[in-house]
Parts: structure tokens; sequence; C-alpha cells
């Protein structure tokens, strides 16, 4: 019988006569379908996190922070050349470095200052998403080894396609809902270097320290420090989980030399002048009041008056609100005593806060992580003890993620103080580790693929509505335009300056002073306050007198007041907003007093 010809091989263009294609080639040629469901899921959340937080920056052009004015005022003191006041041991300096630099080439006028920083707050986050794809483009090359790993084992890992699924949404909704672009803080600029450090601490790990990964690594840590102080020790974390990574004691003792080489020439120089500027060694004073007030119960600066009539705190060079612009300044440098009964009652409050992330506002992730864990667990053949001893260790083997995380969670709680924005970035890369403990049967994978595409829609139906929300927003912003109710602090600013009032000149404040942008716009600086508009508003008009003699005593020109005064006369208010401007240097209308 006749034999069927053998089927020529296939002819592969552009390679010699005779050299087989490389099985790499082969595979690059034709990717599998879990490559490309990973890709476009990749695609398809980096459109949808430029959207979301693009919109959230057009909305909140106009907002502004207390931390932000104060960042704002620190970049003006760099760019005009005063180092002296700008130097901060409270505020880093990497921001408004940051933000002195765009100013000095775009020399924006006061009314665009603070959209101007929310363009930078975006351009921040572009490369936080960067820093983020190169986290999770490192951690999938680590999974093709657990991947094998697992194999051996007659174990399938989770499928890449719902990782990168479930990573991108979390960053999208820590981006959009926890850091935000919408104050004006270095917060996102933590997140795009703890993104960064991470995925250069996977890429030592899986491929070893050299000269130049462990000099960008220690540049990496010197820079989170100039972004935000907590990042120091956290940054030292880093550096250790980086010397249990390098694989042999020599490779750890050359890569944590070029490491701390690194790292001193990139923060020394701010380091060695903040602790000449306070006397005694710091690498800043942010920790140790925070301490003093979320632990020790001390009041912060802006509450220090609040049992007074009205508060006089001027100060040569202070920026516009004195008392948050300088706050170490207020304090002693003395270190707070640790007090073990008023360090486990300030837990309370980060304990909330962390159950109200996890039910409220996490509540599709902590569901979808919560259900893949159950479904392991209950769907596991054999010893118990034995399946979570496994996942014990292959938890352990995550160190490079958590460490860092947990490092900072520990710090936050150490000084009774947490926000989403702070721990934010460290939420993400905690969450990054938790599908590598997840190992099945592949009996169990054919049911858990369909799960896990039910639980990723369910986590992205959030951002959709985001959306949505977000495009109305800016529809609504687009309509409204640029009139007084989008900038009211602008307004007020204005009408100040029309009435006479130069930069540099002292004013009072009567209200939420801690958020008066608009002496910042107009270069005033605000001498003295009564931080309540309501214990003005209740006093009889003889009070009210005797508190305008007080900030007159103080030497501010004007008061502005962030509610209108009930019947009061002399009171101007400025059109479409709630303030209200007393002119001091103005002839005093008679005080009538009630028979």
């Amino acid at each position: 019988m006749r034999m069927p010809p053998t089927p020529a091989a296939p002819t592969v263009v552009g390679l010699p006569r005779g050299r087989k294609p490389r099985p790499e080639a082969a595979e690059s040629a034709a990717p599998p379908r879990e490559a490309v469901l990973a890709t476009r899921c990749r695609r398809i959340f980096r459109v949808l996190a430029l959207v979301l937080c693009g919109l959230h920056a057009y909305v909140a052009r106009h907002t502004i922070n207390p931390d932000g004015i104060s960042y704002l005022d620190v970049a003006a003191a760099y760019l005009r050349g005063d180092t002296t006041a700008a130097l901060n041991s409270y505020w880093s300096p990497l921001y408004s470095w940051l933000l002195a630099g765009v100013f000095a080439v775009l020399r924006p006028p006061p009314y665009w200052e603070c959209a101007v920083a929310h363009g930078v707050n975006f351009a921040v986050f572009v490369a936080a998403l960067a820093a983020f794809e190169w986290l999770l483009s490192e951690l999938l090359a680590t999974r093709r080894a657990a991947a094998a790993e697992a194999r051996d084992q007659w174990q399938e890992v989770l499928p890449d396609w719902f990782v990168v699924g479930l990573a991108y949404a979390v960053f999208v909704f820590v981006s959009r809902r926890l850091v935000t672009v919408s104050f004006v803080t270095p917060d996102m600029m933590t997140a795009a270097v703890v993104y960064a450090a991470s995925a250069l601490l996977l890429r030592l790990r899986r491929l070893g320290p050299t000269a130049v990964r462990s000099l960008l690594f220690g540049a990496l840590l010197g820079a989170g420090y100039l972004a935000k102080a907590v990042l120091l020790p956290v940054g030292l974390v880093f550096l250790a989980a980086s010397l249990a990574a390098a694989g042999s004691l020599k490779k750890a003792v050359l890569h944590f030399a070029w490491s701390a080489v690194a790292l001193a020439a990139v923060a020394g120089p701010f380091l060695a002048a903040l602790s000449l500027q306070a006397g005694r060694p710091t690498f800043g004073d942010s920790g140790r009041l925070n301490y003093l007030w979320y632990v020790r119960g001390v009041p912060s600066p802006h509450r220090l008056g609040s049992a007074a009539g009205v508060h006089a705190f001027a100060r040569p060079g202070g920026g516009s609100y004195p008392l948050w612009y300088d706050p170490a300044h207020w304090y002693g440098a003395d270190a707070p005593a640790f007090d073990v009964r008023a360090q486990l009652a300030a837990l309370a409050a980060p304990a909330r806060f962390c159950a109200d992330l996890l039910a409220d506002r996490m509540l599709c992730f902590t569901l979808a992580v919560a259900v893949l864990f159950g479904f392991a667990f209950f769907s596991h053949r054999g010893p118990r003890r034995a399946w979570l001893a496994e996942r014990g260790r292959l938890l352990a083997a995550q160190y490079p993620l958590l460490l860092p995380a947990g490092a900072a969670l520990a710090l936050y709680l150490l000084v009774g103080h947490m926000e989403g924005r702070l721990i934010g970035p460290f939420v993400v890369t905690a969450l990054l580790a938790l599908p590598e403990v997840l190992r099945f049967r592949q009996p169990q994978l054919t049911h858990v693929l369909p799960l896990g595409a039910a639980l990723l829609a369910c986590v992205v139906v959030p951002l959709g509505v985001n959306v949505a929300f977000d495009a109305r927003n800016a529809a609504a912003a687009a309509r409204c335009g640029e009139d007084v109710t989008a900038h009211p602090q602008a307004a007020v600013a204005a009408d100040l300056a029309a009435h006479g009032l130069k930069p540099g000149d002292a004013v009072g404040s009567i209200g939420f002073t801690y958020n008066a942008y608009w002496a910042r716009l107009g270069g005033w600086q605000v001498v003295a306050e009564v931080p309540a508009a309501e214990r003005f508003r209740a006093a009889d008009a003889r009070r009210q007198a005797e508190m305008l003699d007080d900030f007159r005593r103080a030497g501010a020109r004007v008061v502005v007041c962030d509610q209108v005064p009930d019947n009061a006369p002399g009171w101007r208010r400025v059109a479409g907003t709630t303030y209200a401007v007393r002119d001091l240097t103005a002839p005093e209308p008679p005080v009538r007093l009630a028979r």
C-alpha cells in the first residue's frame, strides 16, 4: 500500500534555508488566547484610567485644600529665591520644586495657579500609571515561574487576564477615589515612587542586582523621601527587602553599597540643610507632629486659638497662613513622650477607617477576594491545615510587595492617623500579592474561570458609575465656565484688590481660615483669626466691636468672614459668594446698646 506523502515543513519568511525557527519566536508569532485577553484588558483599563482622572482633574481645577495652599506658598518661596522661608520640616520639597519649575515656565496669573497645579497632578498621575504598568509587567514575568512551579504540582494559577483586570481595577479605583488628582498634594507622586520601587524590587529578585539597578533603586528611595518624609523609614524596609532578594551575601553587600550611595546623593543635601536649620538631626517633623495631634490630643495649629476670642499669630515670611505654613514653629522641638494608654486609644480611629474602607468604598474588591479564597478553601480536598500552611508559604514569597506596605500601615497606625490618599498605593501593592496565593486543581479551574469573570465584571461596575458621574460633572463645569461661582476664592481676592489692598498687607479672618485660599491669591498674610464664624455672629454688638479692635491691634487692614454676619453694619458682601469683608481702616459705625 502506498503511504501518504509527508507534509512539508512550513516556510518561515526571513530565515536562511535550513535554519529552524526558535520556539520563543513561534510562541510570539501566535500568542495564546489568555495573553490576548490580558493585553486587551490592559488597553481598556489604561484608557479608562486616563479618562477618569482627566475628567476629575478638570472638574476640580479650582478646588484647593489646606495642604495645597502651603505647598503653593513653599513653591512661591523657592520661585523668588527665598530658601530660608522655603526650607520646611513639615512639607516635603519635591512637589513644591515641581510646581515652582512649572510656574517659572508658564507664569500663570493667580486665577489659574490652582488649575495649573491640577494639570501638574494629572501629569504626575500619568507617571504613576507608567510606574504601575512597569510593576504589573514585572509581576506577570514573575508569575511565569510561579505557573511552572504550580504545574509541577498538578496545579494552575489564576489566569493573567483576571490578575490584570483586578490589578487595574484596584489601581483605577485608588487613583480616582483615594489618592485622587483633586488634592494639591504630593500623594500621587508618592504613589508613583512606590509603584516604581516595587517594580524594581521584583526585577532585582528575578534577575539579580547590578550596579545600574542598585543605583536606580537607591535614587528612587531618595526621591521618595523628598516627595514625602514617611518614605524614608519605609524606604529602609524596601532596602531590607532588596537585600533578601539579592541571592548571595556578596551581591547583597554590593547592592547595599550602591543603593546607599545613590540614596545619600539624592536625599543627603536636603537632610543636611533641614538638620542645620533645626539645630538637631532630623529628617522632618511630620511624624512627631502627627503623633502630638492624633495620639497625645494636642490641638492642631488651626485650633490653637479655639478657646480665645481673636487669635493673633503673625510671623515674618510665614506664608499666607503662618499657622499651617510652618506647623513645627508653633510647637517645641522635643519629642513627645510615649504613652501606652494614649497609643492604644489612638488605634480606634485608624481601625474604623480601615473597616470603612473595606466594607464600604472597597466592598466590591473585598467580596471578590473573599469569594475566591472561600471557593479555594472549601473546594480543597485534603487536610485544611496543610492547605493553610501552603498559603502561608506562598504569601511569604510575596514579601517584596507586602513588607513595605505593612511597614507603611504600621507607621500610620503608630501616629493614630490614616487617610485614603496616604495609604492608597500600599493598598494597591498589598492586593497585588493576594492572587498569587491562590492555586487550583485543573477541575477546579474550570469553575474558577466563569466565577472570576463574573467577579471582575462586578468590580468594574463602580468604575463605570464613576465615569458617568465625572462626565456629568465635567459637562456641568464646562457649562458654568469661569464665572464667580467657579472660583469664589478668586472673587474674594479680586474684591479686596479692587478696594485698595496691596500684596504683602496683613489681613484677618473669621471662620475656616485653614482653607483661606483668597489670601494666597492676593499675596496677603493672615495675622489673626476667629476660628469659628458662629462665635462672632453670636456675640453682641459691643463684643464684636472689641474683636474688631483686636484685629486692628494685630495689624490687619481688613477682616474677611466666610459667612455674612447677621444684621451687622459695616460689612460688604462679595457678590456671588457667602463671604463678607470689613474694612478696618474706615470709621466705625456707632455701637447701639440694647435697652
